[in-house]
């Protein structure tokens, strides 16, 4: 009865440590665009499998691409399951937007994301710093250009024939 208990108990310590809470999020690469910059929108499911993934209607954009990826991490017998459905958008006009909430039913419970508002302002340019200003250190900056190196002389050799 003993070896029948602990074998349970094992079992169900087992599936509790590996049971995940779901976690359904949207990100965007920037909230602010101009007209001819292309951004994305990452909508991430950690946990669960998941059914019935809507996205929502991108009716002020258009859909330049979209992709999905699945990421399975095993750790010390914890499995991490993670599903990314990524939309590359540009915005057809100027003006403020509000991108829908997408869904998924994880385990017969629907989840859904947040509201997600994007400013569209043809005046709008990145904060990106130009090439020249970009502070960052370069491993080979000190070395010699190619048309510096000069060859060096070779010395005779003289041989000696015994």
């Amino acid at each position: 009865m003993k070896p029948i208990l602990i074998f349970s108990l094992l079992i169900g310590v087992t599936f509790f440590c590996t049971a995940q809470i779901p976690n359904f999020t949207a990100t965007v690469s920037s909230d602010t665009v101009n007209l001819s910059s292309i951004f994305e929108v990452v909508f991430t499911i950690e946990g669960e499998h998941s059914r019935n993934f809507q996205q929502p209607e991108f009716l002020s954009f258009d859909m330049i691409y979209n992709n999905q990826s699945v990421q399975m991490n095993i750790t010390n017998g914890e499995s991490k399951r993670t599903v990314s459905h990524t939309f590359g958008l540009k915005a057809k006009e100027e003006g403020y937007f509000v991108i829908e909430k997408a869904t998924v039913e994880i385990k017969e419970i629907d989840y859904s994301t947040d509201l997600i508002k994007i400013t569209v302002d043809e005046n709008y340019t990145p904060k990106v710093l130009p090439k020249d200003k970009m502070d960052f250190w370069n491993p080979f900056e000190n070395f010699p250009k190619q048309e510096e190196i000069k060859p060096k002389a070779k010395k005779k050799q003289k041989i000696y024939k015994i």
